[in-house]
């Protein structure tokens, strides 16, 4: 009998002297994530609990969310977070916040970085390719990001539908601002906006702004071939090249439009129409 009320008196000290599960904030949040408010699955009035009533979303309905947001019908993952919203966000806060891209341009490929953001299905590339307000969102969103790294979309001089050419933005807030940021090799992997121009490539090619894709492809490798971008991009420039659907393409030598090499090629031009611009 004495060693048993010893026993006791042990046991009512450890549990004294340890946290109480029950009013752990840990134990409290799995509990009414995993049980409901009372534990069994039901709520205070014996109904089954939310959470116990949520279906797995499918892919197409995920899908659909980001078409909706494309729209101007629904946020991005984040109640509020609209595509005006975000196109009214200034650079400092598109280049810190780092979980719209997968909204604004997304692709059939699961985000590493952000593995939560739905992902588009063969069926949603469909529709999309079809839908004039996704379309348009799109685009709206592609000419702010375009200005985030300081270029801009131009139409060609004669006008024709679709002939459209990138340029490097001028003034304060022009490219060369936007170098250190956007352009230059300053972190690990590189420069994460590298990646962002890889995932922009692809989700133009799905959902079939040719001549958008095209003319990005176009500016990025004149830049690539003019020195503004480092040599040790190269990985993330051949990847740009699968990204857009242009790799059977040749890839111009780094740096080969600069100087000299620029100057001899400017030459060849005015030679080979008959000492004319065109």
């Amino acid at each position: 009998q004495h060693l048993k009320l010893c026993t006791i008196a042990v046991a009512e000290r450890m549990v004294l002297k340890s946290p109480c599960l029950c009013t752990s904030p840990c134990f409290a949040f799995a509990s009414s994530r995993s049980f409901g408010d009372n534990g069994q699955g039901c709520d205070s009035e014996g109904t089954p609990a939310a959470s116990a009533l949520v279906a797995p979303e499918s892919d197409d309905a995920a899908a659909e969310r980001i078409l909706s947001f494309l729209r101007g019908q629904g946020p991005a993952g984040v109640p509020g977070r609209t595509l005006d919203v975000i196109l009214n966000w200034d650079d400092d806060r598109l280049e810190h916040v780092h979980d719209w891209v997968q909204w604004c341009f997304p692709t059939a490929s699961r985000s590493q970085a952000h593995p939560d953001c739905p992902i588009l299905t063969a069926s949603s590339i469909k529709l999309a390719r079809k839908d004039s307000l996704v379309l348009h969102g799109l685009r709206r969103i592609f000419h702010r990001f375009l200005k985030f790294l300081g270029l801009e979309l131009c139409s060609h001089a004669n006008g024709e539908p679709g002939d459209l050419e990138i340029r490097k933005l001028r003034g304060p807030s022009g490219f060369e601002s936007r170098v250190p940021v956007c352009w230059a090799y300053n972190c690990a992997e590189g420069n994460h906006n590298w990646r962002r121009l890889s995932r922009v490539l692809e989700c133009l090619r799905l959902l079939g702004l040719e001549p958008e894709l095209e003319a990005l492809h176009i500016q990025l490798l004149d830049l690539w071939a003019r020195g503004h971008l480092p040599e040790s991009a190269l990985k993330s420039v051949q990847f740009w090249q699968q990204c857009s659907g242009f790799g059977n393409k040749p890839l111009p030598a780094h740096g080969s439009r600069q100087g000299l090499a620029l100057l001899k090629e400017k030459l060849l031009e005015l030679v080979s129409c008959g000492g004319k611009r065109t």
